[in-house]
Formats: structure tokens, C-alpha cells, sequence
């Protein structure tokens, strides 16, 4: 990875981008990975803002508990971490949190939610067998098709920083 004062060029300029006018921000791990291929780092920063942090129907707790989940599916450390923390930030339910982060079958979860992680698992670990019931399940469940859209991109946004990170052997960490 290419840190901020060592940037020259399109990464400099990307990083620029990125931090503004904040002289003392840094740019995030997971978009310093991508530093050897300068080209995917604004734009890769603007998709992980809009579908992780943008206006929609998923709530903030939602989103986090995917990116909970589809991290410790995936036994990346670092993000199962960081998001246990942030939704940890959200529920203030540390208990909750915590056995989110472990299995999140056994946490007291509504059925909306469980359904909603039970579908970000099933993307996660067998992607081929998601079915039109597995959609079902969730519109019976009051999710919209925006909705679904949004867990389906936090999914795939999860699993693609998880494996970048895991992939390149980025930060282990303990997780919580």
C-alpha cells in the first residue's frame, strides 16, 4: 500500500479527492489496497459511501448487520471488528452485537432481520442457490424490491472488501 505522503500522481490526486482539505486525515486501509491501481480508488470509495452510508431503504442497523455478518462468514477480522463496533455504536445492545457477530441465527432478532441476514448468508456462501423464494421470504416480510436491491449490493460490497482484505493480507485483527 502507497500512504499519503508517499502518493505521486493519479494516486495523489485521488487521495487529494478523498481527504479534501484535511491535512491530517487519512485515507482508509481498504482504499489504500487498491493504491497500486489508482484508477478504481475514487470511484470504489463513492460505491462503498453510496451503498454503505447513502440514502435508502435499509436502515443504518440493517446495514451493519449485514456487513457484521458477511464479515464473520467470511473471517475477516478487520471488518467484523470495525462494523461490530459500529453497530455496537447503533443498537447499544452489546449482547445483541456479540452474538450477531458469532451467529447471528441465535441473537433475538425480528424475522425481518434474521430473513434479511439468512439471504445475506445464503449470497454470501452459495450465491448459485438463492432462489425467487428466498425473495419471497423477504417481500413477505415488508422488504421492497429496493430494499432488496440494498441488501443484496451490501452483500456483495462486504464480500468484495473481504476478500481484498483477506487476499492481500491486510491488518488481522481480534475480533470482538
Amino acid at each position: 500500500m502507497i500512504a499519503e505522503d508517499e502518493a505521486e500522481g493519479q494516486l495523489r490526486a485521488a487521495y487529494q479527492e478523498l481527504l479534501g482539505k484535511r491535512s491530517r486525515g487519512t485515507v482508509p486501509d481498504f482504499l489504500r489496497l487498491h493504491s497500486l491501481a489508482p484508477q478504481a480508488v475514487v470511484p470504489l470509495a463513492q460505491l462503498h459511501r453510496a451503498i454503505a452510508y447513502g440514502p435508502g431503504e435499509l436502515t443504518r442497523v440493517q446495514r451493519e448487520l449485514i456487513a457484521t455478518v458477511v464479515s464473520a462468514i467470511n473471517g475477516c477480522a478487520l471488518c467484523l471488528e470495525l462494523h461490530s463496533r459500529l453497530l455496537l455504536h447503533r443498537t447499544r445492545d452489546e449482547e445483541l452485537v456479540t452474538q450477531v457477530a458469532s451467529d447471528f441465527r441465535s441473537a433475538p432478532l425480528p424475522a425481518a432481520e434474521r430473513a434479511l441476514l439468512d439471504y445475506a448468508a445464503l449470497l454470501t456462501t452459495a450465491p448459485r442457490d438463492v432462489t425467487q423464494a428466498n425473495i419471497g421470504r423477504l417481500r413477505r416480510l415488508g422488504f421492497c424490491d429496493a430494499a432488496i436491491v440494498e441488501a443484496a449490493s451490501q452483500t456483495a460490497l462486504f464480500n468484495y472488501l473481504n476478500r481484498m482484505i483477506l487476499g492481500l493480507g491486510l491488518g488481522e485483527s481480534t475480533a470482538p
